[in-house]
């Protein structure tokens, strides 16, 4: 996904006064690996930065990027419910040509390449969870991508339970 504004996760997770096992574990970054990411050692992976724009940024700065997330040109907008198992691939491409989006467009929006998502797509690429998770915000009802984004804001995000309001 494009114009994703570099941050300091680093600064932002002592601003918010948690540890770096707390503030990773939300999205399911070990501490070795958040280790890693802070001290700029290992590029963070792009659905990485995404989920952390969720959890993590001013509730205004992030309900903008969901609505940016959400927001398909599509006729029919039928949505991935309840993607919750993670080899559940079968939903994926029915859903991505409903939606007439390409594997670039459908897997773009998570910050997967087209080749990632194809192998996502034909089960040769476990899914991760943050990939996961990015499915059901962005694919998923209205109502599955309230409940997730409020889930994360409160689980340790340190801003109590907050959705992300309707579009």
């Amino acid at each position: 996904m494009e114009n994703v504004r570099p941050v300091d996760w680093r600064k932002r997770r002592c601003e918010l006064g948690l540890t770096q096992a707390d503030f990773w574990k939300t999205i399911h970054v070990t501490q070795p690996i958040s280790s890693r990411y802070e001290r700029k050692l290992t590029p963070m992976p792009m659905p990485v930065q995404l989920l952390l724009g969720i959890v993590y940024a001013p509730k205004n700065d992030s309900t903008e990027l969901i609505k940016k997330l959400r927001d398909i040109n599509t006729k029919d907008k039928r949505e991935l419910s309840g993607f919750s198992e993670r080899d559940n691939y079968t939903k994926l491409t029915p859903l991505r040509r409903v939606l007439h989006l390409n594997q670039g467009e459908f897997w773009g929006r998570l910050g997967v390449t087209q080749s990632g998502g194809s192998r996502y797509e034909n089960g040769t690429r476990s899914i991760s969870k943050a990939v996961e998770m990015l499915l059901s915000i962005v694919y998923g009802s209205e109502e599955e991508c309230a409940a997730l984004v409020k889930k994360l804001r409160a689980d340790d995000a340190g801003f109590g339970a907050q959705g992300f309001g309707k579009k």
